[in-house]
């Protein structure tokens, strides 16, 4: 397994108020190819499914994977686009309400662990394990789930982030475009900025 992003609210696991979200790249569903497999977890309950279609995503080509995850009614709902066409849609009828305290400080990690993981402690696995062999050309982290317009409008453009000033993209909680350049200087080409 790979893990390609981890957001955990900090609380241990298991306890009323531990939160989670994780989303890896694993062969272990028996199919032989790498998918994804998007993993949520609320207090004590979790649920996690394959969201990428039975086919290997790893081809050796550039593409876009966008992957919502909303509450609606009494499900937990989940699309996985690819360059912007949905591929797959899942649902699940284990409620879980609301991803308890991810409303609290965060800890979110891409291409790694941000903790040991789920019902693994004690495995020696922790912050910064389960390292992605992969080519990340962006990343971005919407606090509410993107419509299959939004998607297919952006998923091959940049978009702005929000300020402090305007309100334009405001739901946008992490953007990383990976663009600022090589200097030669590793000081400086370690930075990677939050737009």
């Amino acid at each position: 397994k790979e893990v390609i992003f981890d957001l955990w609210n900090q609380e241990p696991e298991g306890g009323s108020t531990y939160g989670r979200i994780l989303l890896e790249l694993t062969s272990s569903d028996g199919s032989g190819f790498e998918r994804f497999k998007l993993s949520w977890f609320s207090g004590s309950t979790e649920s996690n499914y394959y969201v990428s279609p039975s086919a290997s995503i790893a081809d050796g080509q550039w593409h876009h994977y966008a992957v919502t995850l909303k509450t609606i009614g009494n499900k937990i709902y989940s699309d996985f686009y690819k360059d912007g066409t949905l591929q797959l849609q899942s649902n699940d009828t284990k409620y879980i309400g609301n991803i308890q305290g991810l409303s609290k400080a965060t800890v979110g990690v891409i291409g790694a662990l941000a903790t040991h993981p789920s019902g693994g402690s004690g495995t020696g696995l922790v912050l910064g394990d389960g390292k992605l062999s992969a080519s990340l050309d962006e990343f971005r982290y919407w606090k509410h789930a993107r419509t299959a317009q939004q998607i297919g409008l952006n998923w091959f453009n940049q978009v702005g982030g929000g300020t402090n000033e305007y309100d334009y993209n405001k739901e946008l909680g992490i953007y990383y475009k990976f663009n600022e350049g090589i200097t030669g200087d590793s000081t400086f080409d370690s930075t990677v900025l939050d737009y």
